[in-house]
Order: structure tokens, then C-alpha cells, then sequence
């Protein structure tokens, strides 16, 4: 039975081969040459062990740089402390300036076979000729140094009367042979600036243990292939050599002296190492440190690239892998334009990055694996605040761990999803998307990647945005967009519309600020010849609540607040009326501009909506509300505001469209709780009035007050609510208030054949026509009405009053 077989008890001393015995000292033990050299070796293992327990890689210093010209092929490497893979320390205690040709007249120090593993290391050469990748390292020599007096009884021992042996260490210069380097997809033979650059970065990546280690990350279990490194370490690269710089060199001297490919901090090997190599790529110090290796490569090597090349830089010309997080400057003679630089790895836009929050962000970063200039992963780019530079960073498809959040796809009605990703995924693949608008942002491409019929929620956030065409919404499901109040504001200065909505099943736009800067005059594409700065056309359900809507003045009627419009017969052909619903608007009216207009709607409700003009004080806006067109179910208009405008209210239904025989277009129209003050400028002297409704089977005026600044122009007619046109069985008009007009009510209801309805009987009336407690100050008479229809009883007067 063999000792790994052997079955050991508790408690029982295990000891092997190499264990340190340390000499037993008794008084009157001979002491021998023998004895105190096994004193000296057992220090040494000791030290060896806890080194190879600490770890191996560079403690501090040991840079190394090129020196001088390149064709003196000289490196100067600085003072440093370092660890072995056997465990050893070495120490160059000051800077060394070191040439990699051969001296001829140079003399080597004497050296003596070394300690344990480290005695006497081959494959140590000098440049000779040709392009090459040479690795420079660091190993120990053991030195004799000067002479001690000896017995002369003793013959033998003045063969070996050397004084000390010196624990040195010496730089080695291994040379990396094409046949290895061609396993890695290395050519050493390039001269362009773009291919050296190329070549540099490859061969890093190939120390780092890339493509392999990433392999390895995506199939875990997988034991990475060898790296450039470890397949030297299986020829020339000992476990006493600390790997300092690689080094491309040509007939012309130095190409390049790259550090970070080979050089590592101290890192301490995992536990798992040995027992289960398949997991060393996921866990353990030395990936962190390979993490940071990549960064640092990055950076020196992009530092010593001529300003005139960091200005047209690109990743795909001059790099084979881009590392997981870099930094780019982002102001001054070495600025590099991000997009350019990342090319098809860019993102969208850049996003701004606390100063606090780098150190964070980079970190987590450094631990994903860097990307082939060749895939197609994305980077994040912040523009750190307060910084001269950009961060770049490889953006996980999940970002930011996203991966780490367990969802339970079933629950949330999303089966297969097992991550946020995938749920987004599925989401955004439903008909129905959420999409948001931010300051500087390409809003029309957003909007034109939609496909017809999908329903939206567009949210716009707090911010300004100068349009140059109108923001277009077409031909959509039902959609819904909504601001931050004022602070979302639209502003368009080539036309009169800002945001149109075409063709879609319904629309809700909420708390929006809207702003058209300039008119222009003929019908859109739409057919429409007055657009609004919010535009909703052949859209069957309209809702608008909360928005702030201006207009810019031209003198004449080309524009308007909101424009509300159906082609005629649209909702017929489509079998589902139409609706709109104007509340709590606030509308900031041009000179001879329109409120709130609406057109062919079956059922209009315009309600608490605040009108005014924009103009200079003597200026009006032409019309506060417009519900016009060939149909109309129910208008609402009610508790609105309406000032500075020469009419205000207006309900004017055509019937030039009706066939003889069809009933009223209109059926009911209720205009209550309304305040208009009106404003008659210069040039406008023809009958004016605050409330018009014509065309109409049921009536409603009710409570309302009409103020006339311009009572100084007696000359100007001025009704304060006006009744011609064709109406059914009941017209109400009463308890509403006038002040300024000439003439409080005017009723003129005309004779229609067209229609079908009884005509007017003056011996037996058939409807109720009431005006009643209407009060007109300052007027010439509170109602003017045919007096045969009073007369009739037809109409009904009662307590109306002109003082």
C-alpha cells in the first residue's frame, strides 16, 4: 500500500520529503559546513512557501520604458519589488539602463547555480536581427562575491573559500517564435502605423488568455486554453521569471514596449485552482487583476499614439478588442471623438456621470470581458461632470445588472420571461408601446419606427424642443400623449402646427405647452386650411385636458390654438360617432387668430378652457370657439373665458350638405357659464357677436356674460347673442348677462323646407321659444325678435331688461 492509499489516523505526524528540518544545536555537537547550509535553505523555503501563499506579480516599480533612440534598442527599468512563482522576492534596488544587443567587450559577473528551482535558467537571448515579440522578465541569480580566510590543515576547503553568495536578480530577454506566435493569430512582420497598433493589442489580448477565457466565461466548466504566457511558461518562461514588458523589436530599433500585457499586481492563486481548474476563469484575485490589466494597456497605449493620430483614431483601424471600460479625453489636443472612435459599438447619445459615481461604475465594469472589434456589442459613453473626459464602458445586455433580478414571468402574465431583458423584450413586441421624448433627441425617427395600428403612450419630457417640421403622430391605435405641464414645451417657428395627430383610432394629450411661431397660408395634405398648434384631423376620439397651446398673429384667420377636424360623413362611414373633449386649456391667441376650433364632431364638449389674445393691447384675437361643419350631435360649451376677441362664441352648423327631407343636423347645443369680453379694432365695424348659434333642434343659453370694451363705437353693431338659422322645439335663453353690446338678444329663425318638421303655426304653437331674466346694460333693447312670433305666443318673453 502506497502513501496516497495509506489510511492515516488522527493526530499522526505527516511529514514529506521537503519539509524543513532544522538542525538539533546541543552542546558539543560538531558543527559543519553542512549543517549551517541547511540552516541558510530552510530560511529560504520558508520564505518561498509564504511566498507563494502571498501570490506572484509586481509589488511596486519595475517599469519599463524605452531609453533614448530607437535604433539603440536601450530600455531603462525602474526600481521595483516583485514576487516569483516559486515564491522568491526580487529586489532591483535602483533604476538599470539596459541594452537588448550584445556586448562585446562587456564582462558577465561571476554566477553560481542558484536556490531550489531557480539554479541556473536558459533560453536568455539578445536581438540579433529581423522583426520579433520578445518578452522581458526579471528572475534571481545567485552570486559569489569575495574570498574568506581558511585552515590551512584543511586542503579542500580553499577550493570553495568563497565569502558570500549574493541572492541577485538579472533581466532575461525571451524570444517568442513565430510558430507561437502564429498559434495565437500573431504576425510580428507589419510595419504600417494602423497594423503595429493592431499587433500591439493583439498580442496583449493573447497574454491576457483572450479569445479563450471569454469562451470559457459563456460555457462554464470550460478550462480555458493556454494564454501566450502559458505557452511560453512551457518552454523558455520559468517559474522564476516575473514577466515585465513584451517588446516588438525590428532592423530599426524599438517598435514598441508594452507593460500591461504581461504585468500584474500581486494576485493570490484560488483555493479552487488546483482541485477544480474548469472554475479558475470565474473566480479568484487573478481575473480582477487581468480586469485592471486590460484597462491600464489600453490607456498607455492610446497615450503614446501622436496627437495627429488621436484625431481621426478608430477602433476598427487600429484595434483588435476594445476593453471592457476606457477613458477618451474629451477636450483639448488629444480629444477623440467617441462616436468616430467606437464606431458601430456606439450608443445612442451620451449620458452624463457624477464625479462621485466613477470609481463605482468602472469597477463593475473591469469584471465583464472586453469585446473583438469584430461583434456587435454596444458601449455606454458618460461624460463624467466637472471632467475633461468621456467613460466608456461595455454595456451588458442586461445593463445594469439586470441579470441578477429574478422575475417570475408566469405571475406577470409574460410566461418564458426569466429576466428583465426578456420581459422588455416581449413587452415592447406587444402592440402597445411606451416611448419618451427628451430634449435633443430625434424625435421624428422615434416616432417613424412605429407600425401602423400600434397603440402608444408618448411621454415628453420636461424641456424645450425647436422643432423644424411638426411633430407627427399617424395612423396609429389609440394613443396617448402627456407632459410635464409647462415645462414640456414644443416650439415649432416654420408653420403654424407643432403637433398634428392623423388618422388614429383615439387620442389623449394631457399636460403639454405647444407653440407655433409663424402662419402660413392653403390646406395641408389633410385638407385643412386653419391648423392649430395642436392639430388632431380624421381621429374619432379626442380628448385634450391641461394644454397650453400660443399662436402668433398674421392678420388674417390661418391659424389657431387647437384645431379639432373629421372629413365630412367620416364618423357615418366608419359607424362609430365622433367625440372631443377640450377641458382646462389655456390658449394664448394671435392677432386674428382662432381659439379652439372644431369640425364635424358628433359630440363636442368644450369645457373651463381660459382664451386669450397675444397681441398688443388695441389687438384681438378673431374667435374665441368654433364648432362648425355639416354635423353635430350635442355641443357642450360651458364655464370658459374668452377675452380680447372681436366674436366670441360661435356654433355654426351647415346644412348645405343635408338632403330634403333630413332632420335638423344639430340636435342639441347648450351654451352656459360663459365669459367672453370682446374687442372690435379698427376696420372692424360689420355686426359682430359673443355668442352665435345657428342650426339647431334643441337650445341652451344659459347664464353667460358678455362684456364690450368698445363702448366709445357706438357704430359698430355688437350682438350679444345671436339666433339665425333653422330651429326645433325648444329654444331657452335666459338669466345670462350683457354689457356693452347693442342689443342683447337677436332671434331670427328662418323657414326651411329642406327639413323635415312642421312649419311655424302662429294660431297653435308647437314649441318652446323662452327668453327669460336676460339683462342688457347699456343697450339699445334686450331682445329683438319678429313680433308676430311674440305676438303668436310662438315666442315667450318674459322679465327682459335693457335699463
Amino acid at each position: 500500500m502506497n502513501a496516497a492509499t495509506r489510511a492515516v489516523s488522527l493526530n499522526t505526524p505527516i511529514a514529506d520529503t521537503a519539509a524543513i528540518r532544522a538542525g538539533n544545536f546541543f552542546q558539543g555537537r560538531r558543527l559543519t559546513s553542512k549543517d549551517l547550509g541547511r540552516e541558510q535553505d530552510n530560511r529560504r523555503w520558508a520564505d518561498a512557501w509564504l511566498g507563494q501563499a502571498v501570490g506572484a506579480g509586481i509589488a511596486w516599480g519595475l517599469q519599463a520604458s524605452q531609453q533614448g533612440a530607437a535604433a539603440a534598442r536601450t530600455l531603462q527599468v525602474k526600481a521595483g519589488l516583485a514576487v516569483n512563482r516559486a515564491g522568491q522576492t526580487l529586489r532591483l534596488a535602483a533604476d538599470q539602463l539596459v541594452t537588448l544587443v550584445a556586448q562585446p567587450d562587456a564582462a558577465s559577473p561571476g554566477a553560481s547555480t542558484g536556490f531550489g528551482p531557480c539554479g541556473v535558467l536558459s533560453g536568455s537571448t539578445t536581438y540579433v536581427k529581423g522583426n520579433g515579440l520578445y518578452l522581458l522578465t526579471l528572475a534571481p541569480l545567485m552570486m559569489d562575491e569575495g574570498t574568506a580566510p581558511v585552515l590551512a590543515l584543511d586542503p579542500g576547503s580553499v577550493r570553495c573559500n568563497t565569502d558570500a553568495k549574493v541572492e541577485a536578480v538579472q533581466l532575461r530577454l525571451l524570444v517568442i517564435d513565430d510558430a507561437l506566435l502564429a498559434a495565437h493569430g500573431l504576425d510580428s512582420n507589419v510595419v504600417a502605423p494602423a497594423a503595429v497598433s493592431r499587433l500591439r493589442n493583439a498580442a496583449a489580448y493573447a497574454c491576457f488568455g483572450f479569445p479563450s477565457v471569454a469562451d470559457a466565461h459563456r460555457h462554464p466548466g470550460t478550462v480555458p486554453t493556454d494564454s501566450l504566457i502559458d505557452a511560453l511558461a512551457r518552454r523558455d518562461l520559468s517559474p522564476c521569471d516575473v514577466p515585465l514588458a513584451l517588446i516588438h523589436l525590428s532592423g530599426s530599433g524599438i517598435v514598441f514596449v508594452d507593460r500591461w500585457s504581461v504585468r500584474r499586481r500581486i494576485t493570490a492563486n484560488s483555493a479552487a485552482d488546483g482541485a477544480a481548474p474548469a472554475w479558475s476563469a470565474l473566480i479568484g484575485d487573478e481575473m480582477d487583476a487581468v480586469g485592471e490589466a486590460q484597462l491600464l494597456q489600453f490607456q498607455e497605449q492610446l497615450a503614446e499614439m501622436s496627437a495627429a493620430d488621436i484625431g481621426a483614431l478608430t477602433a476598427a483601424a487600429s484595434f483588435a478588442w476594445l476593453p471592457p471600460a476606457g477613458f477618451l479625453d474629451a477636450s483639448g489636443a488629444r480629444q477623440l471623438n467617441w462616436r468616430t472612435f467606437l464606431g458601430a459599438h456606439q450608443p445612442e447619445r451620451e449620458v452624463p456621470l457624477a464625479a462621485g459615481d466613477v470609481r463605482a461604475v468602472l469597477a463593475a465594469a473591469l469584471r465583464r470581458d472586453p469585446v473583438p472589434v469584430s461583434a456587435a456589442t454596444r458601449y455606454r459613453v458618460y461624460r463624467i461632470t466637472a471632467s475633461a473626459q468621456w467613460l466608456f464602458v461595455r454595456e451588458a445586455p442586461n445593463s445594469p445588472h439586470a441579470e441578477e433580478v429574478w422575475l417570475d414571468g408566469t405571475r406577470a402574465a409574460l410566461d418564458g420571461a426569466s429576466n428583465v431583458q426578456q420581459a422588455i423584450d416581449m413587452l415592447r413586441a406587444r402592440s402597445c408601446r411606451q416611448l419618451v421624448l427628451w430634449p435633443g433627441a430625434d424625435l421624428h425617427a422615434l416616432l417613424a419606427k412605429l407600425e401602423p395600428g400600434t397603440d402608444l403612450s408618448l411621454c415628453v419630457e420636461a424641456g424645450e424642443y425647436q422643432l423644424k417640421m411638426p411633430l407627427v403622430v399617424q395612423r396609429l391605435g389609440h394613443v396617448t400623449v402627456h407632459g410635464a405641464g409647462a415645462g414640456s414645451r414644443l416650439l415649432i417657428d416654420s408653420g403654424e402646427c407643432a403637433l398634428r395627430v392623423n388618422e388614429c383610432k383615439s387620442v389623449t394629450v394631457t399636460n403639454l405647452s405647444l407653440h407655433a411661431d409663424r402662419m402660413s397660408s392653403g390646406k395641408d395634405e389633410t385638407g385643412i386650411g386653419v391648423r392649430g398648434a395642436l392639430t388632431v384631423f380624421n381621429t374619432p376620439s379626442v380628448r385634450i385636458e391641461g394644454v397650453r397651446a400660443s399662436c402668433s398673429g398674421s392678420g388674417r384667420i390661418a391659424g389657431a390654438g387647437i384645431v379639432v377636424s373629421n372629413p365630412a360623413g367620416a364618423s357615418a362611414k366608419a359607424g362609430l360617432p365622433s367625440s372631443v373633449q377640450i377641458t382646462s386649456c389655456e390658449l394664448s391667441i394671435g392677432r386674428a387668430q382662432v381659439g379652439i376650433l372644431c369640425i364635424n364632431t358628433d359630440l363636442a364638449v368644450i369645457r373651463q378652457n381660459l382664451i386669450s389674445c397675444a397681441g398688443q393691447r388695441d389687438e384681438s384675437l378673431q374667435r374665441g370657439i368654433v364648432v362648425a361643419g355639416v354635423t353635430a350631435s350635442e355641443v357642450r360649451i360651458e364655464d370658459n373665458v374668452v377675452s380680447q376677441a372681436t366674436e366670441g362664441i360661435s356654433v355654426g352648423l351647415s346644412r348645405r350638405e343635408a338632403a330634403k327631407g333630413e332632420a335638423l343636423l344639430a340636435d342639441r347645443v347648450i351654451v352656459s357659464r360663459n365669459s367672453v369680453t370682446l374687442r372690435v379694432t379698427d376696420g372692424e365695424e360689420r355686426n359682430r357677436h359673443g355668442i352665435f348659434i345657428g342650426n339647431a333642434n334643441s337650445v341652451l343659453v344659459q347664464a353667460n356674460r358678455v362684456l364690450t370694451e368698445d363702448r366709445q363705437r357706438p357704430e359698430v353693431e355688437v350682438d350679444g347673442v345671436s339666433l339665425i338659422g333653422v330651429y326645433g322645439r325648444q329654444v331657452i335663453v335666459r338669466d345670462n348677462h350683457f354689457e356693452g353690446p347693442r342689443t342683447g338678444i337677436v332671434f331670427a329663425p328662418r323657414e326651411d323646407d329642406s327639413v323635415r318638421r312642421p312649419r311655424l303655426n302662429l294660431e297653435q304653437p308647437d314649441r318652446v321659444w323662452l327668453f327669460a331674466f336676460n339683462v342688457a346694460e347699456l343697450a339699445a333693447e334686450a331682445l329683438q325678435c319678429p313680433a308676430e312670433l311674440i305676438a303668436a305666443g310662438v315666442v315667450v318673453a318674459e322679465h327682459n331688461i335693457a335699463p
